[in-house]
């Protein structure tokens, strides 16, 4: 036998030791891994053969070599490997550049996430769900769930899936025992019915798209609303589809005066601002309006719009957080927690409303 092929089986029984001590967390994740020279020294074998072990280590993902420190365990491995989380939330194709930019910053934000954490990942179809094909699940350590997945035939096999799963990018707390980010509307909306109110506001326009993050948007707009004294009749609920934003538009115009409009979705907002214009109404002074999802910093919009007042929050600090959630279930072997992490939103004055409010600046 040769010195070559003793050197290679020599490296593969050192990196055996060192990957047992990995899996068994006699060396934790971060901590450092014997240098080449010392292997050498402790296991009398040359440099060359020390170096084919950190090698097979790194190439195994167990280790990271930082250059002037050393070799270290990598973090979020177990069992002597890689965490492999799915992801149940597919990046969508779309043309218009307003809608793609909303739906596609939860998965790329928990992707990356995921990437940067020395984490594997599978993105999980629908019908993976719909189909119970449990071999897709069966390598996976966790779940990071849209609440587009859950329906009548797919929540029971979530429910029944033997790992933790993490609900993110709802907007109100959906009735599972799964840990869940979700935003609290009522900062953002608490502030800004300080300032509208019926002294100072001729009656609140809320227009909705009929799915559950804007339903929820709607039920807390009014009650905001009904809590700031606003009627039952002052308050008037339009569901309209986003298509149909521009033509409702050009509806209200005649009633919008002396109005505050309070729009669900930006998708929808600067489409009523050109209906509203095109009827030579001028925003922030016939009616006022508040749009929700602040696209105002994320799209470069012709100079002729005013700025959008808005309500938000961040959607990539929402991801992260669900990632990260996610990740500390499984590495604490935890998969029965149920913690809730609320989101404050945020209110941002702009020419469209309030902005002859000094306080607000």
């Amino acid at each position: 036998m040769s010195g070559e092929v003793r050197r290679k089986m020599k490296s593969h029984d050192i990196a055996s030791l060192i990957r047992r001590k990995i899996r068994n967390r006699r060396l934790e994740p971060g901590t450092p891994v014997m240098s080449t020279a010392q292997i050498a020294r402790r296991y009398n074998v040359c440099l060359m053969t020390a170096h084919r072990v950190l090698d097979q280590l790194e190439s195994e993902k167990l280790i990271t070599r930082v250059k002037g420190s050393g070799s270290f365990v990598r973090r979020n491995t177990f069992h002597g490997r890689k965490l492999v989380f799915g992801l149940a939330d597919e990046n969508r194709i779309d043309y218009d550049l307003k809608r793609k930019t909303l739906m596609n910053i939860f998965p790329e934000t928990a992707l990356n996430w995921f990437k940067k954490q020395n984490c594997d990942y599978r993105v999980i179809p629908y019908m993976a769900f719909r189909d119970r094909d449990m071999e897709t699940f069966a390598e996976l350590d966790g779940l990071l769930l849209s609440p587009l997945y859950l329906d009548l035939e797919t929540t029971e096999l979530i429910r029944s899936l033997p790992i933790p799963v993490v609900i993110y990018r709802s907007e109100f707390e959906i009735d599972l025992p799964f840990p869940q980010v979700v935003p609290d509307h009522t900062t953002a909306i608490n502030r800004m019915f300080q300032y509208a109110t019926p002294e100072n506001c001729g009656g609140i326009v809320i227009v909705y798209q009929n799915h559950p993050n804007g339903i929820a948007r709607r039920d807390s707009f009014v009650k905001g609303a009904e809590k700031t004294g606003f009627s039952k009749d002052a308050i008037l609920t339009l569901d309209i589809p986003v298509s149909e934003a521009y033509r409702t538009g050009l509806r209200l115009a005649g009633e919008i005066r002396g109005k505050l409009l309070l729009s669900c979705s930006d998708l929808a907002t600067f489409d009523m601002v050109s209906a509203f214009a095109e009827k030579e109404l001028v925003c922030g002074l016939d009616y006022q309006i508040v749009g929700f999802d602040n696209l105002e910093g994320v799209l470069k919009l012709p100079p002729e719009y005013p700025g959008i007042t808005s309500i938000d929050y961040s959607r990539e600090t929402a991801a992260q957080l669900a990632a990260k959630l996610l990740v500390s279930t499984v590495m604490q072997k935890n998969p029965f927690c149920y913690q809730i992490i609320k989101l404050p939103t945020r209110l941002t004055v702009r020419e469209s409303a309030f902005s002859h409010q000094q306080e607000f600046r």
